[in-house]
């Protein structure tokens, strides 16, 4: 049996994050990413590129404003049949929400 998976749009309203050491790392930003289109999110170095990813992947909480996946809050998305994360670095993020089992078989 195949299934299809139809593309989810992301939806980030308002979102501020600030980490623990008190810095802001983003203000209010709002975007949307439409279904089935390739995006890209550039800018300088230390512009909150990362911190945006890490906050749609669910790694980060924000302080205030949603990101929503396919209509649902992040957090209850389900990311590792929605989602897919690859690393710029050779550091690998062992909490992004994936088994050895769903890399190799899924």
């Amino acid at each position: 049996m195949q299934t299809t998976t139809q593309p989810l749009d992301i939806a980030v309203n308002n979102l501020s994050v600030t980490y623990s050491n008190a810095r802001l790392a983003l203000y209010n930003v709002t975007c949307t990413v439409e279904p089935g289109t390739i995006t890209a999110l550039v800018g300088p170095n230390g512009s909150g590129k990362s911190t945006l990813f890490k906050s749609i992947m669910g790694f980060l909480q924000p302080t205030q404003g949603q990101i929503r996946v396919g209509g649902l809050p992040v957090q209850k998305a389900q990311k590792r049949q929605l989602m897919a994360y690859v690393p710029q670095s050779d550091e690998v993020d062992w909490n992004f929400p994936v088994s050895v089992f769903d890399v190799v078989i899924g």
